[in-house]
């Protein structure tokens, strides 16, 4: 992230994402959807007086994961692209790793969603993925390496950070060329089954290279649904046992809110990361989530690992103005329904293929009591 708070520091006057306390670090206008490996839309505290001393920062740092990404496996990148846009998304497509997979991404004004495309086997073709669906979420840390040392002391390991790459697709037409470079670390003992978690930090180039990216893909088009994201807000995890993932969680120094009735059939504790959130929810009954679980343990069977016991859920997209997106989906046919979910009044899109997810629209955090 230490790459992204300088590429935002310069474009700070045009930030779209402001609150009196916090400034985002997204270039302004690029209010774009995306599904993508690595990134987000990260906010520092704004404080008087200039930054806060080093150590202080450091610390934050270690405390303070922000949800920054989702990352969805698809077999069939060219259907997923097409499906996110008729629902008025604009999709970048991009390289990851120096161009080992395809990508694309669909920015969130304060996150992004990645959606992946399996890699080459050791023939050179592509191994398909056993199962479509949620894969990993990054969770951004101010310094990784102070997260990491915080960490160590409390007996957590983690992989040594491994550099990454962002770059642009030189097959779209008008790219530009440039690259992102961001570091990942996996923890041992992963807290969430169904979904790998690991922490990222950009080193560099994030901001200029979205940009660059919107520019070539002429992704700043105006519609009402793309303009109207405001930021990836959550990401929803189902699990029959959610016992050791939260004793995880607090280890790491992230607490649990109240257990809370979920109208799907089960009971939802939240998570807070930064200004998003991990809703963790089990089944209480038949239908709903446990079906929902039944199904996926059914995909995953051939694969027979803990690490299938659960899966995201859902993602939670926040935008502007909720009656808005739903007079969208009306106009466009969109099958939707509304919940009154933990997260609060939420537009739930309907007959979503296993690598869409569920998606899952609230109004702006402030209007929901900052849930």
């Amino acid at each position: 992230m230490r790459g992204r708070a300088a590429d935002g520091r310069k474009r700070e006057e045009k930030a779209i994402l402001t609150t009196p306390a916090r400034k985002c670090r997204l270039p302004g206008g690029l209010l774009l959807l995306a599904l993508a490996c690595g990134g987000g839309l990260a906010c520092v505290q704004a404080q008087e007086g200039g930054p806060p001393p080093a150590e202080s920062r450091s610390r934050d740092a270690a405390r303070s994961p922000e949800l920054d990404h989702v990352v969805i496996g698809t077999n069939d990148l060219p259907a997923a692209i097409g499906a996110y846009e008729r629902l008025g998304f604009s999709v970048l497509k991009a390289n990851a790793e120096a161009g080992e997979r395809e990508i694309a991404l669909l920015q969130l004004g304060s996150g992004y969603v990645q959606l992946i495309a399996p890699g080459a086997d050791s023939t050179g073709k592509p191994s398909p993925f056993p199962f479509e669906g949620a894969l990993a979420q990054g969770w951004e840390v101010e310094d990784l390496d102070a997260m990491l040392t915080d960490l160590e002391r409390k007996g957590i390991r983690f992989t040594a950070p491994a550099q990454g790459t962002l770059g642009a697709d030189e097959r779209q037409e008008g790219a530009t060329g440039g690259e992102a470079l961001l570091r990942r670390s996996f923890p041992s003992d992963q807290p969430v089954s169904g979904t790998a978690v690991y922490l990222v930090d950009y080193e560099s180039g994030f901001g200029e290279w979205v940009e660059d990216l919107a520019r070539s893909a002429k992704a700043e088009a105006p519609g009402l649904h793309l303009n109207g994201a405001r930021r990836l807000a959550y990401v929803t995890v189902a699990e029959r046992n959610t016992e050791q993932t939260l004793k995880i969680l607090a280890s790491w120094g992230l607490v649990a809110g109240p257990e809370v009735e979920d109208p799907r059939g089960g009971h939802t504790v939240k998570i807070a990361l930064g200004q998003g959130a991990v809703y963790l929810t089990r089944p209480t009954s038949s239908g709903g989530i446990d079906d929902f679980l039944e199904e996926r343990r059914a995909r995953a069977a051939p694969v027979g690992t803990r690490y299938f016991e659960g899966s995201i859920l859902s993602v939670g997209i926040e935008v502007y103005d909720l009656a808005e997106t739903e007079q969208f989906f009306a106009e466009k046919a969109i099958p939707h329904i509304a919940l009154d979910l933990p997260s609060g009044k939420t537009l739930v899109v309907q007959g979503a293929p296993a690598w869409q997810l569920r998606l899952e629209f609230v109004g702006k955090s402030d209007d929901r009591g900052g849930a």
